[in-house]
């Protein structure tokens, strides 16, 4: 069996690639930014996304620690 422990800093680091690779980058007033790092930019909506990510991954079997 494998072990499906993940700490809280790693799977944070798996949603913001998660984002990163599913939205890609985001152009604002000839700026160019990584999808996550707006999302960022409003602290709630940012950890109301992880929170949604942390709960899929303990729906499919895994521990998160901190």
């Amino acid at each position: 069996m494998t072990d499906k422990t993940i700490s809280h800093a790693a799977a944070e680091d798996r949603h913001v690639e998660a984002l990163n690779d599913i939205y890609g980058t985001v152009h604002i007033a000839g700026c160019t930014f990584d999808a996550a790092e707006v999302l960022q930019l409003d602290p709630i909506a940012f950890r109301e996304s992880l929170n949604q990510y942390l709960d899929s991954l303990e729906r499919d079997g895994w521990t998160i620690t901190d």
